[in-house]
């Protein structure tokens, strides 16, 4: 790496790790004051709190990574700017494009780092967080406000016609002591009901089904009594449905439109999950899986789209205050917020296509930021 590059990148480095370091202070303690009354009655200690807030980091990365990275560059172009270092640096025949290197790998690597922390890291922090706070709260109700013990589940697949209904199960052992029903109809156009009073568990690709009762209508078109037979214990290696499609599915029916369109907030993992069944949605649940989807595609590279907004408004060569730049980068991009979760909503509602809804900020912006940074080169 050149000499120039080296000082550029640990000039920017320098302002970003202030930047970083300013917000997750400023988070930390006020996000104590309006949550100590709440940690006092969970009884956490201050080892608790440490973990706790350790494993939120992530949670507040997500959020400001990009206003982060946003202020940092305004703030160091400005500052080579206002000394005359841009001027020389110009003078010796370097463009601003290649200036500027530095600024868009970290602005790349950022959006990769992004893209990673939703998709990885983010739901561990969850996890472990939510544990650390309900340490002391009873098993039943830790599983149940934890997300792993849900109600009243009903989940179809079309493809295969089969419905199930669920009175409760545990997602964290994968099996439930409370009954269960399953139907569907069969390629001979038979209809078949399992009726598990003892539940079931699923292990290594089978369901097993306690104190079951089986129907099975040969005649599904006329109303005749159908075939009954009863047994202790079933087990079906034939059902394409494992627990964590079933969870993702009822994660998604109960995800709002209002939440939708605040951002991406189910991961690509459990999309592609949901997507196997889309066969039985009607149009606003596509509309919405789909936007949820280029979403979680669209949104890391918003660390990019930063820095290219930022150049034009922090490179200009002159002595000019600082603050000007990063208060007009600021607007700009609180523009560019504004505009992004305009066309979440509009496409949560079927409005605007979903490839549209989530990369038209993106593009619209960074487009922007590019053709203002020629025009001063």
């Amino acid at each position: 790496m050149r000499r120039l590059d080296r000082y550029i990148l640990s000039e920017l480095l320098i302002t970003l790790v202030y930047c970083l370091g300013g917000f997750l202070t400023f988070w930390i303690s006020t996000d104590l004051f309006s949550e100590l009354d709440e940690f006092q009655e969970k009884k956490l200690g201050l080892l608790d709190l440490i973990e706790y807030y350790f494993y939120a980091v992530p949670q507040f990365l997500v959020i400001v990574m990009p206003i982060a990275l946003l202020l940092a560059i305004l703030y160091t172009l400005s500052t080579h700017s206002r000394y005359n270092e841009l001027t020389a640096i110009r003078c010796a025949g370097v463009s601003l494009w290649r200036l500027c290197t530095p600024h868009l790998l970290i602005g790349a690597l950022f959006s990769i780092i992004l893209f990673g922390i939703n998709e990885f890291w983010t739901p561990i922090s969850e996890e472990k967080t939510f544990e650390i706070l309900h340490r002391n709260v009873s098993m039943e109700d830790y599983e149940t406000k934890r997300g792993h013990l849900l109600r009243n589940i009903n989940f179809s697949n079309s493809k295969e016609k089969r419905h199930w209904r669920f009175e409760q199960f545990d997602f964290a052992e994968n099996r439930t002591s409370n009954p269960i029903t399953v139907t569907w109809e069969k390629k001979d156009g038979t209809n078949e009901k399992i009726v598990a009073a003892g539940g079931v568990r699923w292990k290594n690709g089978i369901w097993t089904f306690l104190d079951v009762q089986t129907f099975r209508d040969e005649t599904p078109n006329i109303e005749d009594d159908p075939k009954r037979t009863s047994r202790a214990e079933l087990e079906y290696d034939q059902f394409e449905e494992t627990p964590e499609q079933i969870k993702a599915f009822h994660e998604f029916e109960l995800l709002s439109n209002s939440r939708a369109a605040k951002g991406a907030n189910i991961s690509l993992k459990k999309i592609f999950q949901i997507r196997k069944f889309m066969d039985s949605f009607d149009q606003a649940r596509i509309d919405k899986i789909n936007t949820q989807f280029q979403a979680r595609l669209a949104e890391p590279w918003t660390c990019l789209v930063v820095v290219l907004i930022a150049i034009p408004f922090g490179a200009p060569i002159g002595r000019r205050n600082a603050l000007v730049a990063v208060s007009g980068g600021i607007f700009i991009c609180f523009g560019f917020f504004v505009l992004q979760r305009l066309g979440l909503a509009l496409g949560t509602a079927g409005y605007i296509p979903a490839w549209l809804a989530a990369w038209f900020p993106n593009l619209l912006f960074g487009i922007s930021g590019i053709l203002l940074t020629t025009r001063i080169q």
